[in-house]
């Protein structure tokens, strides 16, 4: 879902439509509002969905629509923040699609794992403090606790 934030936030920066919109009169405040509302929205609809299967297919997520509902509004600008890193859309899309599997499916696994097993738990619980600035791995590690318990 990000994949497709970052690649036009970077389509525009690329090919400098951006700076066509600014010279027409746009403002910068508008320009990143609008964005935001739209991917917001975008986003919502997408964990709306998620929250209906979950219900619909009656599975073990205790208080998961509370981590979907609050992703949207932590990965959104995390998206943009991280755009600015980029020059290339391939490279941005690419780069995002890497880190939010590693960092949402890879260490979030691992950390559970280390988190599980005694002798490595004050390992995991490190790891899960730092690594819960990351709205993906956040998500994922609540996913995974919630459906643990």
């Amino acid at each position: 879902m990000q994949a497709s934030t970052i690649a036009f936030v970077c389509h525009e920066k690329e090919r400098k439509l951006k700076h066509m919109q600014f010279i027409q009169g746009m403002s910068t405040k508008a320009y990143w509002f609008i964005n935001f509302i739209f991917d917001l929205v975008k986003t919502l609809l997408v964990s709306g969905m998620i929250i209906l299967l979950i219900k619909f297919y009656d599975l073990e997520f205790p208080d998961s629509w509370t981590l979907l509902l609050a992703y949207p509004f932590a990965i959104v600008p995390f998206t943009y923040a991280t755009s600015f890193l980029f020059s290339k859309e391939s490279v941005a899309q690419n780069c995002t699609i890497f880190f939010h599997l590693i960092l949402g499916q890879v260490l979030a696994s691992t950390v559970f794992v280390l988190r599980l097993i005694k002798q490595t738990e004050d390992q995991g619980d490190f790891f899960n403090d730092v690594l819960k600035v990351f709205p993906s791995y956040a998500l994922s590690s609540g996913m995974l606790y919630s459906s643990s318990k």
